[in-house]
């Protein structure tokens, strides 16, 4: 039975979170092997990729049990079935994916937490009946009116590797507005546009890694030429964390406090949350900025910051995160144990500047 109520309150939902982790392993050997079972081309369809996607669904069950709101899943695997359609796999794998998840944790989780992970289940399952139109991928949050007017032009050329037109527009960005603006408004949804290229297979693994090199280099000129403020004394730090490999968002919030005269440390992709926790005692920054990209990273954000909470006691700097597609969720900051949950750098840095 699906609870009536889709909010999930937190230790519940972070204790069933625990339990489904405790069988991945073993429900995704049992999933792949039925799937693979009913469909005509078995194996051959599905390889390595298929059974990365099935062991994915775990990360953003987790995602959505610890956010409190089951219709992010649904969200989720509605842009996972575009995806899998790209790439020709069976229209039905999916779906009865995630029948088979719901029977296998029927069996074996106690009754009050498989209403939990079912409340999940169910959300993802009539997302998928109701319509595509309901998918959301990761970055869906950006609004198009926001934007630069140049921004599909720069997307062209950063996949063409067009160094010098692309340095252009950038240019042109960074003297008219500033390399924040320039950053948040151009490079980062120009990137995103590319994102959801490759997703439709519109552009290959090759350019879209060419692109992500080209914006990163842009973004390191443009930063190298800009006149920070004489410095504050002020102190924050700035890291993705573990998986994350998406450091754009994080990048552009660490060289705006800069620009803004703070002292920044910049911890990059998929930092370990030992060593995070450990950089932050040794240079107690008055701010730690966090950034997730996909709702299967939201448990990494939660035990980073108990952890630091926890190793910093009544001295923890305050704490914000920030990860686009995910600003909607009622709530997420006070869930998760953060000061604020900022969408974007600029919003960031006006509330501490």
């Amino acid at each position: 039975m699906v609870p009536a109520n889709p909010s999930i309150p937190l230790e519940q939902g972070a204790a069933a979170a625990q339990a489904v982790e405790q069988y991945r392993a073993q429900a995704v050997d049992e999933v792949m092997a039925a799937v693979c079972e009913r469909t005509a081309a078995g194996e051959d369809v599905f390889g390595d990729s298929g059974r990365d996607d099935v062991d994915a669904l775990f990360d953003y069950i987790a995602g959505s049990l610890i956010a409190g709101e089951p219709a992010l899943f649904g969200q989720y695997v509605v842009w996972l079935n575009e995806l899998l359609a790209a790439r020709g796999v069976p229209p039905d794998s999916l779906p009865r994916s995630v029948d088979l998840l719901r029977d296998f944790f029927r069996d074996r989780l106690p009754s009050a937490q498989f209403d939990l992970v079912n409340a999940v289940l169910e959300g993802g399952r009539r997302a998928l009946e109701q319509s595509p139109a309901l998918g959301r991928g990761p970055h869906s949050s950006i609004d198009a009116t926001a934007c630069h007017p140049c921004t599909e032009v720069l997307a062209e050329s950063l996949i063409r590797g067009d160094q010098r037109r692309c340095e252009e527009i950038v240019a042109a960005a960074t003297a008219e507005h500033g390399y924040v603006d320039m950053a948040v408004r151009l490079v980062q949804p120009a990137l995103y546009r590319i994102g959801e290229g490759w997703q439709a297979r519109k552009v290959s693994v090759a350019q879209e890694q060419l692109a992500t090199a080209l914006a990163q280099r842009l973004l390191v000129r443009q930063l190298a030429e800009a006149t920070p403020a004489a410095g504050n004394g002020r102190r924050a730090l700035f890291a993705c964390v573990p998986s994350n490999q998406h450091v754009l968002g994080a990048r552009i919030a660490a060289d705006a406090f800069e620009l803004e005269g703070w002292e920044v440390d910049y911890l990059g992709a998929d930092t370990p949350i030992d060593s995070l926790v450990e950089r932050i005692l040794e240079t107690q920054p008055e701010l730690v900025g966090l950034s997730v990209a996909l709702i299967r990273q939201l448990p990494a954000l939660k035990e980073a910051v108990d952890r630091i909470r926890s190793a910093c006691g009544d001295a923890a700097p305050r704490i914000i995160a920030g990860g686009a597609g995910l600003d909607a969720v009622p709530n997420l900051a006070q869930r998760l144990g953060l000061d604020q949950w900022h969408a974007q750098p600029r919003t960031a840095l006006e509330e501490y500047a």
